[in-house]
Order: structure tokens, then C-alpha cells, then sequence
């Protein structure tokens, strides 16, 4: 495994260096991960501290500042280290904030959204707003027998859900359940204040929708609104951690060179990846250091 190892530096000291890249080098015979060199002086009988610049960005990716700490850039090192503890911080208290209201509405919900009487109230809406129970989305229905059902299941097709015949349990409160009552106009008969519904008009491209509002579901759709506002503030603060990360990793680099001496161009570029997958079609980025 040594053989191996000492095979692999010769070759990529290769691809590095200058004409001289095979010389001898008796320090490729240390441990691979050896962080501190010494070379004698040729001018004095003291030694000199050697620094390698990929070992500098390989630490500050991973920990922003350890990199400069490394190369000697103490008080930079601090520097990258706040802005990594406070990012984390802000990011933990977005994520708890945004938990909380999640609580608030899944509890509005719970208690306020009664599946009993969705069927039913849907009959109080005035018909020129061609709202019904039956949708293009759907939620899960548990029966008393313990079977599943979905709330748009119509086997007689008699536009009559096949759950109102069962003897019903209680709707699954999931993802999709939370998100659909707020959402749309198909679920708004399960409010219990639906009797003091109004309606709002909401511009859709070139066309416009109207809302079924009651006080409890504007009250629901604020405080989700809210809640992903909390989401999208936190996105903001795990951005600020990668940046963190990349920057610190390239200002390793840099610094490393300047403190060895060392004023070789370093080359960096920061592209993004595509996803198609991601809403705006960036996936994550890719990172190049050339020194």
C-alpha cells in the first residue's frame, strides 16, 4: 500500500508542477495526510514551514476558516467561522419559527374542518360559481372497517362519493389534506363558519377565479402562507452556508499561496448544475480551483 501510495504523488506531482516535477522530493516518503513539512535552508540553519493549498481547501470545505487558520490568516479564519455559526443559527431559529406556525395551522384545521358536514354545506354555495365536493383533487377517507377510500371515488357514477354511503371514521390528516382545504374551493363546505361565506375574486393569467372565503379559512391560509415564508427565509441561510463554504475554500487557496510565497495564478469558477427536477432548473454548482 506505501508502494502505491508513494507511485500516486510522483504521478500527480506531474501534473502539477514544473520540469522539474521528477525530482527526487524526499517528503513524498511522509504520510499522505502529513499537514507540515520542514526543508532545510539553503542561506541559514533554520527551517522553513511548507503549506499545501489543496490541503487548505479541503479543510475550509469542509469547515469555513480552517482553511485560513492553516495558511495563518487567523483573525480571516474567525471571520469565516462567525459567519458558518451565525448562518446555522439564523437557519435553526427560521426552521423552529416556521414549525411553530405549522402547529398553529395543522391545529386550526383540526379543529375547525369537520368532514361530517363537508358533503352537505357544499349544497349552501351559491351554484353560478360551479363548486362542488366532487374535484380534480382528492383526499384520503378512513372507514370505520379500517379500509382507505378516496374522497372522488364514484363507482355508480351518480356523482355521489362512494364514502357518504360508509360508515366513516374520520378524513387521514396528511401532507395533502392540509394543503388541499386551504387550496381549494372543492373542500371549503368543511369549515364550521361556512354559513358567513364570502367571496373574493382572484385574477388567474386572463381569467379570474373566485374564492369561497370564511373567517377560519383566511385565518388557515395566512398563517400558511406564513409558514413558507419562514421555509423560504431558511433556504436563504442554507444558501449563505454553501457560499460560506466555497468562499472560505478558495480564499484557503489564495492565501495559502501568498503566505508560501508563492504568486502562481489561481484560477476559480463557480457554475451552476442543471436540474430538471428543481424549480429553477439549478440542482446545486460545481466548483473548480486551478492553481
Amino acid at each position: 500500500m506505501r508502494n502505491i501510495l508513494i507511485i500516486f504523488l510522483i504521478i500527480t506531482a506531474g501534473l502539477f508542477a514544473d520540469d522539474n516535477s521528477f525530482v527526487y522530493r524526499p517528503e513524498f516518503h511522509s504520510s499522505l495526510l502529513q499537514t507540515e513539512v520542514e526543508s532545510p535552508d539553503e542561506e541559514s540553519d533554520s527551517t522553513t514551514l511548507e503549506k499545501y493549498p489543496a490541503k487548505g481547501l479541503l479543510y475550509s470545505l469542509v469547515l469555513p476558516g480552517a482553511g485560513q487558520w492553516y495558511a495563518g490568516a487567523k483573525w480571516k479564519s474567525l471571520a469565516f467561522v462567525g459567519v458558518e455559526i451565525t448562518s446555522i443559527l439564523v437557519w435553526s431559529n427560521l426552521i423552529q419559527q416556521g414549525d411553530d406556525i405549522k402547529l398553529d395551522f395543522e391545529a386550526l384545521a383540526d379543529n375547525h374542518w369537520i368532514l361530517g358536514q363537508w358533503w352537505e354545506k357544499m349544497d349552501i354555495i351559491d351554484p353560478e360559481y360551479g363548486i362542488s365536493a366532487m374535484g380534480s383533487h382528492d383526499i384520503q377517507i378512513l372507514l370505520a372497517d379500517g379500509s382507505i377510500i378516496g374522497s372522488n371515488e364514484d363507482s355508480n357514477g351518480d356523482s355521489i362519493p362512494d364514502w357518504t354511503s360508509y360508515e366513516v371514521d374520520d378524513v387521514i390528516r396528511d401532507r395533502d389534506f392540509y394543503e388541499n382545504i386551504g387550496k381549494y374551493n372543492q373542500f371549503v363546505g368543511g369549515w364550521d363558519d361556512i354559513d358567513e361565506y364570502w367571496v373574493e375574486a382572484k385574477s388567474v393569467g386572463d381569467s379570474t377565479e373566485w374564492l369561497i372565503m370564511t373567517v377560519n379559512r383566511d385565518s388557515y391560509l395566512d398563517l400558511r402562507e406564513e409558514h413558507n415564508r419562514y421555509l423560504q427565509l431558511a433556504a436563504y441561510s442554507v444558501s449563505a452556508i454553501m457560499f460560506n463554504h466555497i468562499i472560505s475554500a478558495v480564499d484557503a487557496v489564495w492565501e495559502t499561496r501568498r503566505r508560501s510565497m508563492r504568486p502562481d495564478k489561481i484560477e476559480a469558477s463557480l457554475k451552476p448544475t442543471f436540474s430538471p427536477s428543481s424549480k429553477f432548473g439549478i440542482g446545486g454548482f460545481s466548483l473548480s480551483v486551478k492553481w
